[in-house]
């Protein structure tokens, strides 16, 4: 059995949507959005190790929020930036086989996606998957203006799925 590690990281601070609360702690439907994010990644597999990370100066509030006991996940310190916080999540987790990492504020991530990520690590170290723009893409250089050929561009989406050694 493929032993499957999820790493979602929760280090949002909400400054860019102007709100003093979190974005991962927002409610919809009376229900945080990271829960949410968790709920969809136990609803597509339970047997997941499931590793959060969040700010340290959030996990209390989290806890207060929600009973971590209700699922069996750890929670971790996040770092200084993406890349440190996602590596304590990479160390929290044992035993696994290939690792999701995904953000925590994308709860509606289907399960067919994941299916095809985890199909896809069968064959490849790494895969991430990706939609292609609908909109006009164009680079601005001082006063030129280049367009982009949106056929040849790709958006990168979470979880990015890779082996875990």
């Amino acid at each position: 059995m493929i032993r499957i590690g999820v790493v979602l990281v929760a280090g949002g601070s909400g400054r860019r949507m102007g709100n003093k609360l979190a974005k991962q702690f927002i409610s919809i439907n009376n229900k945080p959005i990271l829960q949410h994010s968790i709920d969809l990644f136990y609803s597509w597999n339970r047997n997941i190790q499931l590793v959060l990370v969040l700010p340290e100066d959030q996990v209390a509030y989290w806890k207060s929020i929600n009973d971590p006991t209700t699922l069996n996940y750890t929670i971790c310190n996040g770092g200084k930036e993406r890349f440190h916080s996602v590596k304590n999540g990479l160390d929290a987790l044992d035993n696994v086989d290939y690792v999701m990492v995904h953000d925590s504020v994308r709860p509606l991530v289907s399960h067919e996606v994941l299916d095809r990520c985890l199909a896809s690590l069968q064959e490849n170290t790494g895969v991430i998957p990706v939609v292609s723009p609908t909109e006009s893409v164009r680079i601005i250089d001082g006063d030129n203006s280049l367009h982009l050929d949106r056929n040849k561009i790709r958006i990168v989406q979470t979880p990015q799925c890779f082996h875990y050694d």
